[in-house]
């Protein structure tokens, strides 16, 4: 069993919503973050992992999406929500769409070596927990607090 699977084991034990993604490419988790005993959103946070070719080590690659850059979306502000990420990035990808047109993608997301976790669950849960909390706020704050995932 990979790293990765025992982690998502654990969380699963735990009670969490996650499931593996097709062709065992990762899990997606259904995280929730509750921000007062009213308040419960939801974040899809994808998880995968694979041998760095520069490192030769396994790397755990977690991500949430929180929306697509649009004119609305001011870059300098958007630049700006990074620094509250202690592991985690904003950054944005090139999404491809069903029309053949592609569109850049807003995800928090960090890449990191599995060896850093050291198996530490709690470790594990707290990342999880930054890239979901981020990717939220950018969504509350650049999406009108539409809950994209």
């Amino acid at each position: 069993m990979s790293n990765l699977a025992t982690l998502i084991g654990q969380a699963t034990q735990a009670g969490f919503g996650i499931k593996p993604l097709d062709n065992n490419a990762g899990y997606q988790w259904d995280y929730p973050l509750k921000y007062s005993e009213s308040e419960i959103r939801y974040q899809y946070i994808y998880l995968s992992e694979f041998i760095d070719s520069k490192l030769n080590k396994p790397v755990f690659f977690i991500r949430s999406f929180a929306g697509y850059l649009t004119p609305a979306v001011n870059p300098l502000e958007l630049l700006r929500e990074a620094e509250y990420g202690y592991v985690s990035m904003v950054c944005l990808k090139i999404v491809p769409q069903s029309d053949g047109t592609q569109k850049d993608g807003i995800y928090v997301q960090t890449i990191i070596p599995a060896e850093y976790l050291n198996g530490s669950y709690a470790n594990f849960l707290a990342i999880v927990h930054e890239i979901g909390a981020n990717a939220d706020y950018v969504e509350k704050k650049f999406f009108a607090g539409a809950d994209a995932n």
